[in-house]
């Protein structure tokens, strides 16, 4: 299902109702840039994995999450039943909102690098934007899910705690800005509910409530949606569910920087702090290559003839899938399938990102 910010708010409770009853969870996303020059200077005396992360950690720094893709498998209840996935791919806004005075002055507040590399200009192409003149590339920005980080967001209510202290006129501008706060957030509550994390403050009940309304057959108060939405938060924060992905060392970078904050300077730090907000995680290319000992610049054919025989049935729900014959390879819904849906090489395209994450960022 592609979500953006038209659909966002009707699709968010039966997304967290998925999470919270998910198994496992596969990401993937979109970059609009990454690879960087292994010669840089900054790079100076570093090799191996430390080498990758460093420059994993530089470009997510530099560009931003496009698309953000997400599968979610729940075990089946007998060894007969078969898999089922349920996928949503998000386009992302990295901009701010700008339709009230507080947005207006909050996004003035920001320090928010958009950027991209030359290798991203197809991917705005087949979105519509001119790769020439960029007409169109807010437009087709601002229809994505939008997000902050928790150290933005931190950092924002660390303020509004101040102003408290002030007069009544400043108490409404605090109420402002944290309507501000909630309304930018949205893509941040799927990630605190993906990692166990409170993602209640980070939703109106009200305006939800009053969103879901307008949709024929919702017949629920906001009553039952504040139990629905306390269910899954306490659900998702007795069990996370396992976090999985193919070569994820740029996907767990960008997705740190984008949605906690600034990245460790070192790959134990960023290990460290990593593990604690996803405990279980699987590289699913770091363990074929591990088993298998696969060889080569493209191995997602070696790793297709592998798997391709002998797996478990799997299947999509109904509306949550996306076809190899819809062309939707580097669409990171589409590549979010791709572990738990085995595709040729040809459906998927090269494996371009860089190998190289440490074995501490794999736990199982």
């Amino acid at each position: 299902m592609d979500v953006n910010s038209q659909n966002f708010w009707l699709v968010l409770p039966g997304l967290l109702q998925s999470l919270a009853d998910c198994d496992f969870a596969v990401i993937d996303l979109e970059m609009s840039g990454g690879v960087t020059d292994r010669d840089d200077s900054r790079y100076s005396g570093l090799s191996g994995k430390e080498l990758s992360y460093a420059m994993a950690a530089h470009a997510a720094t530099q560009y931003n999450i496009l698309e953000f893709g997400l599968t979610l498998i729940k075990n089946p209840k007998d060894k007969n039943s078969e898999f089922v996935t349920t996928t949503y791919n998000f386009a992302v806004n990295n901009l701010f909102f700008q339709d009230t005075r507080d947005e207006y002055i909050f996004q003035r507040s920001q320090e928010r690098v958009i950027n991209f590399s030359v290798t991203a200009l197809d991917f705005f192409k087949k979105k519509g934007v001119d790769p020439m003149t960029l007409n169109g590339f807010e437009g087709e920005h601002r229809a994505g899910v939008p997000f902050l980080s928790r150290k933005e967001r931190e950092e924002a209510i660390e303020q509004a705690i101040r102003d408290r202290k002030f007069t009544r006129k400043r108490r409404v501008r605090v109420s402002a800005r944290e309507a501000t706060i909630k309304k930018q957030s949205c893509l941040s509550i799927v990630f605190e509910a993906l990692c166990g994390g409170n993602f209640l403050d980070l939703i109106d009940t009200v305006e939800l409530s009053v969103t879901l309304a307008a949709c024929p057959g919702w017949r629920n108060n906001i009553g039952d949606l504040q139990r629905h939405l306390n269910k899954c938060q306490t659900a998702l924060r007795a069990k996370r569910p396992v976090l999985v992905g193919h070569n994820m060392v740029y996907d767990l970078t960008f997705l740190y920087d984008a949605f906690v904050g600034c990245l460790p300077a070192t790959l134990a730090g960023f290990q460290f702090r990593l593990l604690a907000i996803f405990p279980r995680i699987i590289d699913t290319k770091v363990l074929a290559v591990h088993i298998n000992h696969v060889d080569g610049n493209d191995p997602l054919g070696a790793l297709y003839n592998d798997f391709k025989h002998g797996r478990p049935e799997i299947t999509h729900a109904l509306g949550f899938g996306y076809n190899v014959d819809q062309g939707r390879a580097h669409s990171a819904g589409f590549d979010s399938e791709s572990p738990p849906h085995p595709r040729s090489p040809s459906d998927l395209g090269r494996d371009e990102r860089p190998y190289g994450m440490a074995d501490g960022a794999q736990a199982t």
